[in-house]
């Protein structure tokens, strides 16, 4: 078993359902990378809070370096229900 499927076992990293993965270039550092980052800092009900989102965004940003890269994956990360 490799690394990612250890991980998608793990009930604290249900990343495979959120997209993130296949929307990163299949890299499984940074889908990690992103994933905690989210888990970490996003405020209670930050969604369709422009300013909890702008949190997120900022986090994101530590994690890609890029801001249309942020703007890309964005709605992604909003549309799963498990972040």
């Amino acid at each position: 078993m490799n690394y990612w499927a250890e991980v998608m076992q793990d009930d604290s990293y249900i990343i495979a359902d959120s997209g993130l993965y296949n929307n990163l270039g299949d890299d499984e550092d940074l889908a990690l990378a992103v994933h905690e980052k989210i888990i970490t800092y996003r405020p209670d009900n930050w969604k369709g809070n422009e300013t909890k989102e702008r949190v997120i965004k900022s986090r994101l940003y530590e994690v890609l370096g890029d801001e249309k890269e942020v703007e890309r994956i964005f709605p992604v990360i909003k549309k799963q229900s498990e972040y």
